[in-house]
């Protein structure tokens, strides 16, 4: 199994568990931007995740690019490099 494909193995059996109920607001909405990117074999990276906020109008909803770059630093796993 190639990374990319473990990878979104793994994210897919935490949302299963967690749902985006897991998860409260901002929060919520940036897992389930990730969990949409990994699901259609995309990137999940912190950029493809803002580009995505923005495309379906959601960046501003959770509190705009400051909010989204804190929840980055204060979430350890999204400065692993393409999620590996």
């Amino acid at each position: 199994m190639a990374p990319s494909e473990e990878r979104g193995v793994k994210v897919a059996q935490v949302s299963d568990t967690l749902g985006s109920n897991g998860w409260s607001h901002p929060y919520s909405i940036v897992w389930d931007t990730i969990r949409s990117l990994v699901e259609k074999g995309q990137e999940s990276d912190p950029i493809a995740v803002k580009n995505e906020l923005v495309r379906i109008n959601k960046l501003d909803h959770i509190g705009g690019f400051d909010k989204f770059a804190a929840i980055i630093e204060s979430t350890p796993t999204f400065d692993v490099p393409r999620w590996t």
